[in-house]
């Protein structure tokens, strides 16, 4: 089983995107992960500068880490816009037939 981290973050403008983008880099740098990652700045819906994950952690440690993480750096000047989220599933799929469940989801 792998242990996915979705989110779309929404940031007030690019260098606040940029500085919550570069932690999330430097942090999943190090840990272990299953298949492709993407961690890419982006522009949401409504305009605002976004981070875009999909994260998948062979262990549901860095799983819950990369949420507390953004959670302990997004917030003050860096907290995510109205309509942000991050998603925290598991994915047997990967390895069965059996479809993804989503285990939490944060919502801004």
């Amino acid at each position: 089983m792998t242990f996915c981290a979705q989110a779309t973050l929404g940031f007030t403008n690019a260098t606040r995107r940029n500085a919550v983008l570069a932690d999330v880099e430097s942090w999943i740098a190090g840990r272990p992960q299953w298949g492709d990652s993407t961690v890419e700045s982006a522009t949401t819906r409504a305009g605002a500068p976004a981070v875009l994950l999909t994260i998948r952690f062979t262990t549901r440690v860095d799983q819950e880490d990369l949420l507390a993480r953004v959670q302990a750096f997004a917030t003050g000047v860096r907290t995510p816009v109205a309509g942000s989220w991050f998603r925290l599933h598991d994915c047997p799929h990967d390895e069965s037939d059996l479809p993804c469940a989503v285990a939490s989801e944060v919502t801004w």
